[in-house]
């Protein structure tokens, strides 16, 4: 995961959200830049039925927010991905869980601060063959199930931050959604492709859906080559990563 997070940012894929705008009228870069990552500090689960809430998930991403930014805001919009453990089953609220009705789903937490007012997250279920979630999301072995599902939020998130927000109506805070088909990865729910990092690595990942190509796809419709995403190099494997995004 360390490694798709740092190497997702320079694949053509992550530039298909290139052709999007922002609430300024600018186009989105697709300019994700991995950050650091953070130890877990819960309770491992020996049993496949521990329950996690999205409340508890986001009062322990708001307590790291606070860590890490006690007095100021961060320059760019912190984006949160939370990765439950093994056996942990994620409770979305109103009877919505993971297994049963997502693979993963993204938000946003709102500060109380005016001058940086949200933190995006993503939260992802264990995905192994060993975990209540090891069939269902994907039909490839549990790491390109993992990094497809990944792409599908990191997508959504940057073209849809504030979806939490959204009450039942199609508008804003709603940013690029389809009252029909949903936000521009659900449209291609599940069709895969493979894309390629700067270093030539190789990743699965979720196509997404192109206005300009009316097709979902994984390569973009058009790019910005002088860009090149900063990246930190991770310290260690953990549970909880953060990246973050601009535009």
């Amino acid at each position: 995961m360390v490694n798709f997070l740092t190497d997702i940012g320079s694949t053509p894929w992550a530039r298909v959200v290139s052709e999007y705008s922002d609430a300024r009228g600018h186009f989105i870069t697709g300019n994700l830049n991995y950050a650091e990552s953070i130890n877990g500090n819960g309770t491992d689960c020996s049993t496949s039925s521990c329950i996690i809430t999205d409340t508890q998930i986001q009062a322990i991403l708001f307590q790291e927010y606070s860590q890490l930014f006690p007095h100021s805001c961060p320059t760019t919009t912190p984006y949160f991905l939370f990765y439950a453990g093994k056996g942990y089953t994620v409770d979305g609220g109103g009877g919505v869980y993971s297994c049963v009705i997502f693979c993963a789903y993204h938000g946003a937490i709102a500060t109380g601060n005016p001058e940086c007012p949200i933190i995006i997250y993503s939260v992802f279920p264990y995905l192994g063959t060993d975990g209540p979630c090891g069939v269902g999301c994907g039909t490839s072995n549990p790491i390109n199930n993992m990094h497809s599902v990944m792409s599908h939020e990191i997508a959504e998130s940057i073209t849809d931050p504030e979806v939490s927000f959204s009450g039942v109506g199609y508008g804003p805070p709603l940013a690029w959604y389809d009252d029909i088909y949903g936000e521009i990865a659900d449209i291609c729910g599940q069709v895969t492709a493979q894309t390629t990092a700067r270093n030539s690595k190789i990743y699965t990942v979720q196509k997404l859906w192109s206005n300009q190509k009316q097709k979902c796809t994984a390569t973009p419709y058009f790019d910005w080559p002088h860009l090149s995403p900063r990246i930190t190099p991770p310290t260690c494997s953990c549970k909880t990563y953060i990246a973050d995004t601009t535009g």
